[in-house]
């Protein structure tokens, strides 16, 4: 049996749960996106790092999702926790990185990957502000929020369903440096204008 909120205003950065949490009791649900810390991922640094593709999460869906990617295309670096537990990525990984390093990897890779949460029904995450923020170029997965934050396809991110067709996006960017620079400073005008702060 679900438990009735004892709340007034409850704010959630998914779409898809306001809903249930009407149905919980809660009288003023309102949808609030994620945003970023203008003073950790607004310019970026250098970094010695050259390569490619760039992942900075973890979780058991998306380690799903880069078995089938690495399988169509050349690895990514991958920053955040537990990916040094899967044999197939440990070459890649780079544990859990400070915001710092996280900016110059983010600055320093020629696409970086935006995967939203589907065991959390997310449409966006941290990461869609952050990479803009920083003037990242972002290959996206295709949601009706990342495309309500970040634009319609091919005016600021290119926009991926599933982990094949990211492979094959990937594989054309990394060559065509004016269309990232182009894609990346479309987003970044977008998303640092101050209302994602």
């Amino acid at each position: 049996m679900a438990t009735r909120l004892q709340l007034d205003n409850a704010f959630s950065p998914r779409r898809s749960n306001l809903e249930d949490l009407q149905r919980l009791g809660c009288p003023k649900v309102h949808y609030l996106p994620f945003g970023y810390d203008e003073t950790l991922f607004a310019s970026p640094v250098q970094s010695s790092y050259a390569y490619d593709v760039l992942f900075v999460g973890a979780d058991p869906d998306r380690a799903a999702f880069m078995r089938v990617f690495m399988r169509h295309r050349s690895p990514v670096l991958l920053a955040g926790a537990y990916w040094d537990r899967y044999p197939a990525f440990r070459a890649y990984a780079l544990a859990i990185k400070p915001p710092e390093i996280v900016r110059a990897l983010t600055a320093a890779a020629k696409v970086n990957l935006c995967l939203v949460r589907r065991a959390n029904r997310d449409g966006h995450v941290m990461r869609s502000f952050e990479i803009a923020a920083i003037g990242g170029c972002i290959l996206a997965q295709d949601a009706d929020e990342h495309r309500d934050i970040s634009g319609p396809e091919d005016e600021a991110v290119i926009y991926f369903r599933d982990a094949k067709e990211a492979a094959q996006r990937a594989c054309a960017l990394p060559c065509d440096s004016s269309e990232r620079k182009r894609l990346s400073v479309c987003l970044q005008r977008r998303i640092a204008g101050g209302a994602h702060t």
